[in-house]
């Protein structure tokens, strides 16, 4: 993973959902306004979105046009998440958008993310986050700002992927949650686990995931659950 993708995936699994979070492999020509895009289908046998499980058998629909190079080892990452439950009980749109800037040993990113779900009120979410590699591993820590709960998410991870052969891959990452009076929950939130393997078919890359989220501190003491889910994306690069 390149340093400078990092943070931006770091902001991914803090701002948008789960289906794609640390999704955020980018085109990097080291041309100025170059331009790569990812188109992402994907199902989810649960929307666990920060510890807590929002709906159920999750369809969901991803395009980033997710390295924009602005020269200098400045990227603009800009896309949209839609997802609908099978039965469409529920759907939800997030646009995001952001700035990444490569460091050399580190990288520094900060955007915007806002929420269209149709059970509640939109939101509003700026984000900052950092990364870089250490021991082996891509680590990251970042923060969200919820201006409508007036409250914040912070989230601390790591991840390491592992090449099996030319076209499959093993993507293991987890991370450490803190909700600061996040809408009830305040303290150490949840841990998130995560292996995916990302399987290269023509053109294309075929991902099945299997995750969990165990809950911990404030998250438990407002009685939630630990989870176990999984699902399978497919996406292509452009």
């Amino acid at each position: 993973m390149k340093i400078r993708n990092i943070a931006a995936g770091c902001a991914l699994l803090l701002a948008v959902s789960p289906a794609i979070a640390g999704d955020a492999s980018g085109v990097d020509s080291g041309e100025p306004f170059s331009l790569g895009a990812d188109v992402t289908l994907g199902y989810d046998t649960d929307y666990v979105f920060r510890g807590q499980n929002l709906a159920e058998d999750l369809l969901t629909t991803t395009v980033n046009l997710n390295t924009i190079s602005l020269g200098d080892g400045m990227d603009l990452d800009l896309g949209a998440w839609y997802a609908n439950t099978y039965g469409a009980g529920y759907t939800e749109l997030n646009l995001f958008g952001g700035v990444s800037v490569d460091l050399g040993d580190a990288s520094l990113s900060a955007g915007l993310t806002f929420y269209d779900p149709s059970n509640g009120d939109n939101i509003v979410e700026p984000y900052v986050g950092i990364g870089t590699e250490l021991a082996g591993l891509d680590v990251s820590l970042g923060y969200a700002y919820d201006t409508d709960d007036d409250s914040a998410y912070i989230a601390l991870g790591a991840g390491k992927s592992l090449e099996l052969s030319d076209d499959i891959t093993v993507d293991v990452s987890a991370s450490l949650n803190y909700a600061d009076d996040h809408y009830g929950v305040d303290g150490f939130n949840n841990i998130d686990l995560r292996i995916g393997l990302p399987i290269a078919v023509g053109e294309a890359t075929l991902t099945p995931y299997i995750a969990g989220s165990i809950a911990i501190d404030g998250l438990d003491d407002a009685g939630g659950d630990d989870e176990l889910y999984g699902g399978v994306s497919l996406s292509l690069s452009f």
